[in-house]
């Protein structure tokens, strides 16, 4: 499909196709509105012959080979070192910070709702997509410009959304060894940041809390500083 300007990166010079699949929106840049309308043309007529309207969506997500590599996404823009982002469905092509307190409150709030509303099994297709799309949304959330006990709530939010977005598409860790690896692995972007499942609860919401008296904790938790 030709995407809407808020969804392309501002080159106006160049025209636009985005491609979608379920875990993820690919862009194609082309020179000429000719070109691309040529390329449009050829793939619809690829997704006819495949018979799309007959598949689900929804079943090849439970049953893909390596979901780790379907669904997680290891930036460039960042130092991900072990890291892989999660919610990477659509790319953000807006300007940093332009999302107004209440947007980003409410952001959280929409995103949280639309998980939670999904059925534990077989979730309809377009519900799901429209959920992922939610948790990209998430890139463009302004947390520096909430106060404290928004920016506590927010990061509740997106505590939850996060391990329920993961549980989803990942599905849970089966065996009590990968735990580890789970969370401090999969990653979040979220207001020019990025932070595993650990991080988030370690050194965004427990930031001001001391660390858990185990012994073992000073070696496994991570410590990364945020400035939210």
């Amino acid at each position: 499909s030709i995407p809407d300007n808020e969804n392309t990166p501002h080159l106006p010079s160049f025209y636009y196709l985005q491609i979608e699949t379920f875990g993820r929106v690919t862009y194609l840049m082309f020179r000429s509105k000719e070109e691309r309308d040529s390329w449009m043309e050829t793939i619809h007529g690829l997704m006819k012959e495949e018979h799309p309207s007959s598949r689900s969506f929804t079943n090849h997500l439970i049953e893909v080979d390596d979901p780790m590599n379907e669904f997680l996404h290891k930036s460039n823009m960042w130092d991900c070192q072990k890291r892989r982002i999660l919610n990477c469905r659509t790319y953000s092509f807006r300007t940093r910070r332009t999302m107004s307190p209440q947007e980003t409150l409410e952001l959280a709030e929409q995103a949280l709702i639309k998980v939670m509303s999904l059925q534990p099994k077989g979730p309809n297709d377009s519900d799901l997509i429209e959920f992922l799309d939610y948790a990209a949304a998430l890139k463009d959330a302004d947390a520096y410009s909430l106060n404290e006990e928004e920016r506590f709530a927010f990061f509740l939010n997106v505590y939850h959304i996060f391990i329920m977005h993961a549980y989803i598409v990942l599905s849970p860790p089966d065996s009590s060894l990968k735990w580890m690896s789970y969370f401090t692995t999969i990653a979040y972007q979220c207001s020019d940041d990025i932070f595993s499942l650990a991080e988030l609860e370690h050194n965004v919401i427990r930031s001001e809390m001391s660390y858990p008296s185990q012994f073992l904790s000073r070696f496994i938790l991570p410590k990364s500083h945020y400035l939210f």
